[in-house]
């Protein structure tokens, strides 16, 4: 229906921009090319469409327009000119002549005054008239509309800068973060006594705190630059939901609080993402915690089977604390960015204002709504939905490693690239617990030289950013054929497993990491489970192939 509105109120057709123009280039021609802005309205007055410009002019979201009566939009002294076109709602009633350009005066939601020509016409649809009503600015608004748009795009290159800059921030912090946090759980399963055990927890939740916090951060980052993306994958619902909340069972048995689950499910797995779904319920988990001092939480779950929408449930997961609450004037923003409920929470509980906002664009990224009931006193409740698609088969779990899966890592050689001391101690330990063989790099020149010097390894761990050379120019280097080597040579350096290791998290990260010739990218700070499991699935498959050949 909207497309028949856009193609019936466009009063002239949009040229093809001519190649390789620049932004500036491209928002001229598109300024001159569509200098209306259009409106259609039902034939109550009501507006049924209007196009991005004008929702832009107007500043107003395109949902908040619906519905709404258009004379809103014009001057009093303008309303009887547009007036004829509202009042001929019979189909019979003889239309009027078409406004062929009056000047008329448009408000915008700030009340400002922009001075138009205006022409509209009536049209048929389906039985039903509406009015198209097409906006052409004055030159000195067209000027105005021009520098707009110019300005957006220079503000969206310095906010893509900015993104960058975090991501980047975020890739440095993430490296020592991941020595910090490896190197505590290699000293927790060493012998320790009793007070050493306590430091090393509190060591290891502070850690975590600020891994929480960097995740946050580039989440943030991600959704400025709107490259935040969720995946649809199958996963084990109740499995997800148990293990997130077992993670805060020690925290809440120490707290004094009864932490709680209740799940009653059709199905245990869907397709959906199982990271964005238990970051959402860790987040307000935490939070629930961190305002409960004593009394209770708990996490509920059901599905209900939605009719007509392809056999999708609608999940919905809600935590309910006994907390302190919050009051209905502080509800109101309690999902903007970097809100807290008053100035006396955040110095005695912290946090940066960034956990309940990135749950909104999470659940919101993933179809669904997130909202909140509380009373002061009284606990609050966050609940949250999304319609998920149920899959009939058994999915494998991911947050465990049985000792068969990590079979390949026996006895197999691998060669860790890696320039920080630190990490490249954490893998070594890390692989020979798994029974692995290890030799460690500094860099990817040194790595090119035991590839390229004969030396087979079963598989290669690189870590992307390193001086000298950095793993992705040293896996390109790799994957290039010699032709003065062996063919047997030749088809080893095309088909060894290299796993990087990297501190960027964007989706173009990996996708360049993957477009260089590696087989798999682990993000920093890793997971020994994932580490392990994601190597050992690539060394499988490496040896299937060779069994092939």
């Amino acid at each position: 229906m909207f497309d028949f509105f856009r193609k019936a109120a466009t009063p002239s057709k949009e040229p093809s921009p001519a190649p390789d123009m620049g932004a500036n280039e491209l928002a001229s021609l598109a300024l001159d090319a569509l200098p209306y802005l259009t409106l259609v309205t039902n034939s109550a007055g009501m507006i049924v469409y209007a196009s991005k410009p004008a929702t832009r002019l107007l500043g107003w979201h395109p949902d908040e327009l619906l519905r709404v009566p258009v004379t809103q939009f014009l001057s009093p002294l303008d309303e009887p000119k547009l007036r004829p076109f509202l009042s001929a709602v019979h189909a019979g009633a003889a239309r009027p002549t078409p406004i062929h350009e009056v000047e008329v005066h448009i408000l915008n939601r700030d009340k400002r005054v922009n001075k138009a020509m205006m022409s509209a016409a009536q049209f048929n649809f389906q039985g039903q008239l509406y009015t198209s009503i097409a906006l052409r600015f004055a030159p000195s608004e067209q000027r105005e509309l021009r520098l707009a748009r110019e300005q957006a795009i220079l503000f969206k290159q310095a906010n893509d800068s900015k993104s960058r800059f975090v991501a980047n921030l975020s890739h440095e912090i993430r490296t020592p973060l991941n020595s910090v946090l490896g190197m505590i759980d290699l000293l927790a399963s060493t012998t320790v006594d009793s007070q050493q055990r306590t430091y090393l927890h509190s060591l290891r939740k502070s850690a975590r705190d600020l891994r929480v916090l960097v995740d946050d951060v580039l989440d943030f980052s991600k959704i400025e630059a709107g490259l935040l993306v969720v995946q649809e994958i199958p996963f084990d619902l109740a499995e997800t939901l148990k293990v997130v909340v077992q993670s805060f069972k020690p925290l809440a048995d120490k707290q004094g609080v009864d932490l709680k689950l209740e799940m009653a499910l059709d199905q245990r797995a869907y397709l959906g993402d199982r990271h964005r779904l238990a970051q959402v319920l860790n987040n307000l988990l935490s939070n629930a915690l961190k305002f409960t001092s004593q009394g209770s939480v708990e996490v509920t779950a059901y599905s209900r089977m939605l009719m007509g929408t392809n056999d999708r449930c609608r999940i919905t997961v809600s935590v309910t604390d006994t907390g302190i609450g919050i009051s209905a004037e502080q509800q109101e923003g309690v999902f903007k960015l970097f809100h807290q409920a008053s100035p006396s929470i955040s110095s005695s509980h912290g946090g940066s204002g960034l956990g309940l906002f990135i749950c909104r664009e999470l659940v919101e990224l993933m179809g669904g709504k997130i909202s909140l009931r509380s009373q002061p006193g009284a606990g609050s409740t966050f609940e949250f939905w999304l319609d998920l698609e149920p899959i009939h088969t058994q999915v494998k779990s991911a947050d465990t490693a049985p000792p068969a899966q990590l079979e390949p890592l026996v006895g197999a050689c691998i060669l860790i690239v890696e320039d920080d001391p630190t990490n490249q101690a954490l893998l070594a330990a890390w692989l020979q617990q798994a029974g692995a063989l290890t030799t460690l790099c500094n860099n990817g020149q040194e790595a090119l030289e035991k590839l390229t010097g004969g030396v087979y390894y079963d598989a290669v761990l690189m870590d992307v950013s390193m001086p000298v050379m950095d793993g992705l120019t040293a896996t390109r280097r790799i994957r290039q054929p010699n032709p003065q080597d062996s063919s047997e040579r030749q088809r080893y350096m095309k088909t060894v497993a290299i796993i990087g290791i990297s501190g960027h998290a964007f989706t173009e990260d990996r996708v360049r990491c993957l477009e260089a010739g590696m087989t798999d990218v682990l993000i920093k700070p890793l997971s020994r489970v994932m580490a392990m499991q994601t190597l050992a699935a690539a060394l499988e498959n490496s040896y299937a192939n060779k069994d092939l050949t």
